[in-house]
């Protein structure tokens, strides 16, 4: 190599070193005009940028106190102890080295953490599309009621998972979620509600059948204690036959009405399984937003990471 060429990439190194260290300047600027913490990410990054500099020097030329440069490299030092720091490329200076983080997830973690939110979006699933087929049963077959079951809770679902690019696709789409998620409360509840609503009506349907079979059974009582004392067996004979035929059906009335008391709720309990119903669509929901931020956050690049392809896109050309 000749001396003009060494001489010129030792010169384009040091503008490259020059454009990490001002990018990172600026960023931590940022950070401390909004009052934000600085995230380990960029420590690293400063650390790595600056590992030929005193810990005066970084303080005074990223306006950090040296006293907190040097935790942050006992913190790595202490960090590359448990685990060996990745190999160093001979453009070291350009590229920041990527570190292990110790509070990252591993793989195994990610995916453990991926399987066991998917196992739960499942049942919860399962379980709303039998509460929303219930539902639609009333008005339709089983069949047609399942389908619609199916189709509104993967609607939400659908949704939930989806990822909006644009600021329309995301008004768009936190409408449409908002109001799939409440009408599919509606159907989820609404059976149950419904439910509790004709049982209360025959409860009290009831209660008016058996009250007047009790007047008659009364009334039938007077008049056989008439006839016997005038001695007219038949007739009292006839009476209490039609008297035993009511005190029957009130017999089967009760029956009916101790099966259906244990099954109407009070106000509270009925409430409480209305607020579970919800709370599980709720958390099939929220479990759907984890599954998703869970299978594509290690497809999509972090902040960090776009900010450092960026910073290689614009200093490659000085490297040719």
């Amino acid at each position: 190599m000749l001396p003009s060429d060494h001489n010129k990439t030792i010169d384009n190194t040091a503008n490259v070193s020059s454009l990490v260290i001002v990018s990172l300047k600026k960023r931590v600027g940022e950070l401390r005009a909004t009052n934000s913490k600085i995230p380990s990410s960029l420590k690293l990054q400063i650390l790595e940028a600056t590992s030929g500099m005193s810990c005066k020097e970084v303080g005074k030329l990223m306006q950090i106190n040296k006293s907190t440069v040097s935790r942050w490299r006992k913190q790595v030092a202490s960090v590359s102890e448990v685990e060996p720091s990745p190999l160093k490329s001979e453009t070291a200076t350009v590229a920041v080295t990527n570190f292990t983080i110790a509070t990252a997830a591993t793989p195994l973690q990610r995916w453990s953490a991926t399987l066991f939110t998917a196992l739960l979006v499942m049942v919860s699933t399962l379980l709303l599309v039998a509460e929303a087929k219930l539902f639609y049963a009333r008005d339709s077959n089983a069949s047609l009621a399942l389908a619609k079951a199916i189709i509104l809770e993967v609607s939400v679902l659908y949704l939930s998972f989806s990822v909006g690019h644009s600021f329309a696709e995301k008004m768009i789409k936190t409408v449409m979620l908002t109001i799939l998620i409440a009408y599919s409360a509606y159907t989820v509840s609404g059976s149950l509600i419904a439910s509790a609503g004709q049982s209360k009506a025959l409860e009290r349907s009831l209660v008016s059948e058996m009250e007047l079979l009790k007047q008659e059974l009364a009334t039938k009582e007077q008049k056989i204690q008439t006839y016997l004392e005038m001695d007219r067996v038949s007739m009292a004979s006839k009476l209490e036959r039609e008297k035993g035929e009511l005190f029957a059906r009130l017999t089967k009335l009760q029956d009916q009405q101790r099966v259906i008391v244990p099954s109407l709720m009070g106000e509270g309990n009925l409430y409480s399984l209305v607020l579970f119903r919800i709370l599980l669509l709720a958390m099939n929901v929220l479990l759907t937003h984890r599954l998703r931020d869970l299978h594509f956050g290690s497809l999509r690049p972090s902040p960090v990471d776009h900010d450092l392809l960026l910073q290689k896109q614009a200093i490659r050309p000085l490297l040719a």
